[in-house]
């Protein structure tokens, strides 16, 4: 638990015993096979065979290879490695725990590089193709840190009409952790000046809206 783990390091493994079993005798029965099939090839460049014999070999050697392959493969489902390099959290299973599909292991987070996930409002979405900057900050403005627009979502949320969007900061100090909450200041450009009116001194018509 809270160990640094490179990527493909072996973090755990079912118990592989029957599994390495079978594939020592496939093994021993690839080798028979391997040199069966040479000497008959033998035999067959000299007339000594037929070909029917030859291929009853052949497949016999091919079929070896095959069980040899499902058997490695087998074993390396028996394997947890970790799929990238990262901080490992708290493990959750212990030695001899009976592991049942669907069960939690551990967390493993690359603190370096972190997803940022926000919202914008369906009047604001156009700023995306206006942004001179983006940035995020914990607690401090004046600490913020660079972001990039890495993507949104396709479609707005039905029941907020917000679009999710999806940035990428550079967390090599880890001043951050997957998880926290973090204000996002979008940049895009020049401040401007609003006038702020009560909605009730908004009256709609089918001419327009008209403000008293």
């Amino acid at each position: 638990s809270g160990q640094h783990v490179q990527q493909g390091q072996l973090l755990a493994q079912i118990n592989p015993g029957v599994l390495q079993g079978q594939l020592q005798g496939a093994l021993s029965a690839l080798n028979l096979a391997k040199h069966t099939h040479t000497r008959m090839q033998k035999l067959l460049q000299t007339h000594v065979i037929s070909h029917q014999d030859y291929e009853r070999t052949n497949n016999t050697y091919l079929n070896a290879i095959a069980q040899v392959r499902t058997l490695q493969a087998q074993l390396r489902q028996t394997e947890i490695r970790a799929p990238f390099s990262g901080q490992l959290g708290i493990v959750h299973v212990q030695v001899g725990d009976v592991i049942t599909p669907g069960r939690d292991f551990a967390r493993l987070e690359d603190h370096h590089a972190l997803w940022v996930d926000f919202a914008i409002p369906q009047s604001q979405i156009n700023i995306r193709h206006h942004i001179h900057g983006l940035f995020v900050y914990d607690k401090n403005p004046m600490q913020r840190v660079k972001a990039t627009w890495v993507a949104d979502d396709a479609t707005l949320n039905a029941t907020t009409r917000q679009l999710h969007v999806r940035a990428r900061i550079q967390n090599n100090a880890h001043r951050f952790l997957p998880g926290s909450f973090v204000m996002v200041q979008v940049d895009v450009g020049a401040p401007k000046t609003y006038i702020h009116i009560p909605q009730y001194a908004v009256e709609y018509t089918a001419q327009g809206s008209m403000v008293y």
